[in-house]
């Protein structure tokens, strides 16, 4: 009993400085992330790039302290369309993104891991906020899998990056079952 009581108050103290991660991965999906809690789930219809019709997406998001989590899991109907992706085709999307949020200074890099591509994107976002002015760095990265695409968006203030929350967000781990 004291043990237990033990265990649990260690749970509280952990939950209490946020030291309690939560990985979240699709069922359809190899990848895996952590997030500082549960985040906030929604199934999304969505145009992406080079498809003319809307693909069913989670997207997973998270509002840290220190920053803010998001990522996008796609399905992928046929795997077969790594034999035909090529540097400048991963890193398409990313750009897309960088140039739609009006991302400054971004840095591109793209390449092939295995069977598998991965691209990034980092730059400097601004915001005015209460009117205030913030600037964050905005880092993507797109895991192009055999089961499905997972792009990540991570945002944290400049004078913090890269936070704890971010870097633990980054750190993905693959299920190549």
């Amino acid at each position: 009993m004291k043990n237990g009581l033990l265990l649990l108050l260690l749970f509280l103290v952990c939950l209490s400085k946020g030291a309690i991660a939560v990985e979240y991965r699709p069922q359809f999906s190899e990848f895996i992330l952590t997030y500082p809690a549960q985040p906030e789930l929604k199934s999304v219809k969505q145009n992406i790039d080079g498809v003319n019709v809307p693909v069913d997406m989670i997207v997973a998001d998270f509002v840290a302290k220190d920053g803010y989590l998001k990522a996008e899991f796609i399905p992928v109907k046929d795997p077969n369309y790594l034999q035909s992706m090529t540097r400048e085709a991963a890193m398409q999307t990313l750009e897309n993104y960088a140039r739609s949020y009006a991302i400054r200074n971004a840095a591109f890099s793209a390449s092939q891991r295995g069977a598998m591509w991965v691209a990034e994107a980092k730059g400097l976002w601004e915001k005015s906020v209460g009117g205030k002015k913030l600037t964050v760095v905005y880092k993507m990265t797109a895991y192009y899998g055999r089961k499905s695409i997972l792009i990540q968006h991570a945002l944290a203030d400049v004078k913090d990056y890269p936070t704890q929350a971010v870097m633990n967000f980054l750190n993905v781990r693959f299920d190549s079952r």
